[in-house]
């Protein structure tokens, strides 16, 4: 089954919600699989099935979190003349878990993914978009992820 059969999707969203119930409660590096099914209640092959490792939940739950955003975004980047203010504002609504990544000492996590999410944004059509509604400079390279204009 894949992530985007609705029995599966329901599975990977217990999984991710009983992760950061369990780390409210307990230290993430004592988190075991055990642990993270049992408060799901999903079987262990749930959970392998879906994932490899419990970072693998947390990079799944900010990709999830963020795509909408980023989607929207593409369709309609005027409607965001100041970018990076805007992606932070988006970050706010996912406090408690941030706080919950930092606090775990996973803030790294969170980190890559926006620097994953800023590269993406130097690529193909979006690239094109924020430079033609001069949200990006024109000389920007994949290497440059850090010249979005804002």
């Amino acid at each position: 089954m894949r992530r985007t059969h609705p029995a599966n999707m329901f599975v990977c969203e217990c999984i991710t919600q009983s992760l950061f119930r369990l780390m409210k409660r307990k230290p993430y590096n004592k988190i075991t699989v055990t642990d993270l099914v049992q408060e799901a209640g999903v079987s262990r092959n749930s959970f392998y099935r879906n994932y490899q490792s419990t970072e693998e939940i947390i990079r799944q739950f900010l990709e999830e979190k963020t795509s909408k955003w980023w989607s929207e975004f593409i369709a309609y980047p005027d409607r965001y003349p100041h970018v990076i203010s805007e992606m932070f504002y988006h970050f706010l609504d996912m406090k408690e878990e941030i706080d919950l990544l930092y606090r775990a000492g996973l803030s790294h996590l969170l980190m890559e993914h926006i620097v994953l999410c800023g590269r993406q944004s130097l690529t193909g059509e979006l690239k094109g978009q924020l430079q033609r509604h001069q949200l990006m400079k024109q000389n920007v390279t994949e290497d440059d992820s850090y010249e979005i204009c804002y």
